[in-house]
């Protein structure tokens, strides 16, 4: 009884040095063409799938952002002329409360030009006016 796969190679081939050789050639082809297909599905496929490409112009915008802990972040959002602050956690999406336009488009022009993070400086204008009011 001879096993099929013998018949293709015969019995000198196999073990061989050449054959291992062969066996490790296709062994790093198949690897390097796995390697370039998940490369092109992550850089094409799965942003359009997960809806992560850049919407340029509409009425949504978040103005600022501050990641709190993991998963944990609060955003000033502009809907419109509107701006709201809404924090986020692995329970999911949060309204938090209503921000008033005049003093938030002003704190962020001034958070702007700070030299720290961005919403850490916004929340310092929002304390600062709080104490002087």
């Amino acid at each position: 009884m001879s096993a099929p796969w013998l018949a293709l190679f015969g019995p000198d081939t196999i073990g061989s040095p050449s054959a291992e050789l062969l066996d490790y050639l296709k062994m790093i082809a198949i690897l390097a063409l796995i390697l370039v297909i998940v490369f092109l599905g992550l850089r094409f496929w799965l942003p359009r799938l997960s809806g992560l490409h850049k919407v340029t112009a509409g009425p949504l915008r978040v103005a600022a952002r501050l990641a709190i802990e993991p998963r944990k972040n609060l955003y000033i959002v502009q809907a419109g002329g509107t701006y709201f602050l809404v924090g986020t956690s692995e329970s999911g999406m949060h309204y938090l409360t209503h921000l008033d336009s005049d003093r938030t488009e002003e704190a962020l022009a001034e958070s702007e030009q700070a030299t720290e993070p961005e919403f850490s400086s916004l929340i310092n204008v929002f304390k600062r006016r709080k104490r002087s009011s």
